[in-house]
């Protein structure tokens, strides 16, 4: 626990610093064939004693057979971000799916969770860099409100599209459109 507990704070220290990185244009992409079940799997493992802490199931459903292409270390960051999310905001005793599917030259990657939601006027909101808007989680886990600015700007920066579907006392699945490797 006490492992992953730092991993988690040294991810928290990687997105501000990335964070800040990108604004001055510093950090740019280098995209590289990826194995999306690998990495994806790798990622959740790391938050598999947060998850458990509330009893939450993190199921993936991916082809073996997806490569896409992308930054490694961005796409990384991505998920860290989105599981964090999905477990702080999921009530305990409930999923979180992780599913792809290929669309023409796309591999459309969902993670869902069964948590809170989002109003639909906060939606606009979330990868707004001028938004002060901020939501606790479900056992008042505090954020910082750059993670998913980060997530909008690597995918931006590797030709990929993140969108978000909400409903309240339902959950979230956040959307994101990732181009298949050659």
């Amino acid at each position: 626990m006490i492992s992953n507990d730092t991993k988690k704070l040294y991810s928290l220290l990687e997105n501000l610093l990335f964070w800040a990185r990108s604004q001055t244009g510093m950090l740019t992409a280098k995209k590289d064939s990826l194995n999306l079940k690998s990495i994806v799997s790798d990622n959740v493992q790391l938050y598999k004693s947060t998850a458990e802490k509330k009893n939450i199931i993190i199921e993936v459903d991916i082809s073996e057979n997806y490569i896409i292409q992308f930054d490694e270390f961005m796409f990384s960051t991505i998920m860290r971000n989105l599981l964090s999310n999905a477990i702080k905001f999921s009530y305990s005793d409930s999923k979180i799916s992780i599913v792809a599917k290929d669309k023409n030259n796309s591999i459309i990657l969902k993670i869902i969770d069964e948590g809170v939601g989002i109003k639909e006027e906060h939606l606009g909101k979330l990868f707004d860099e001028s938004s002060e808007h901020k939501s606790k989680g479900t056992d008042n886990e505090k954020g910082t409100g750059l993670g998913l600015i980060l997530c909008r700007n690597f995918a931006d920066q590797n030709n990929a599209t993140i969108s978000v579907e909400s409903q309240i006392d339902v959950g979230t699945t956040f959307i994101i459109s990732l181009e298949k490797a050659d």
